[in-house]
């Protein structure tokens, strides 16, 4: 597990690892979501959860106070689930691909609590970057050699290249 200090702008491009392992557009986004999938399907060779939440609706609950009973209506309605099953942690626990945990320590959004505690929880392979001075999917623009350093890493250790 790695732990980043930088303090640079949010200024890195966003990036795609191509099959050679180069880089060149990408998103970082949170896999939280499709650990409360009942398995993880089999093309999936590692997860990077990037500034996942342990429970999404106490997030909500906690953020949007009074209006949260709305949007979970809302959502029910037209996401067709109910917020009261993104609980990951379950689907954590089932899960056997290598996870690589990444998250911001001065998140406010998803605090940074939660990214710790999924790394903590989870038995399989795993690694982690938590960035210092990091806000919500920040890790990427705040410490870019880190982070495309150890996501190269991670996919090297645990992707076969043939299987690109």
């Amino acid at each position: 597990c790695a732990i980043r200090s930088r303090s640079s702008p949010r200024s890195a491009p966003t990036k795609r690892i191509s099959a050679d392992g180069s880089f060149s557009r990408i998103r970082p986004a949170s896999a939280s979501a499709g650990l409360t999938c009942p398995a993880v399907p089999p093309q999936v060779k590692i997860i990077v959860d990037d500034c996942g939440y342990a429970d999404a609706e106490k997030q909500l609950k906690s953020s949007l106070g009074p209006l949260y009973p709305l949007l979970r209506a809302i959502n029910r309605v037209v996401a067709g689930y109910d917020l009261a099953d993104t609980d990951v942690r379950p689907g954590l626990l089932k899960a056997r691909v290598p996870i690589l945990f990444v998250h911001g320590m001065q998140d406010p959004t998803v605090p940074f609590e939660n990214g710790k505690q999924l790394y903590d929880l989870y038995q399989g392979a795993k690694d982690c970057l938590f960035v210092e001075n990091a806000r919500h999917v920040e890790s990427m623009y705040r410490a870019p050699a880190d982070y495309e350093n150890m996501l190269a890493a991670f996919i090297r250790t645990y992707i076969e290249p043939s299987s690109f």
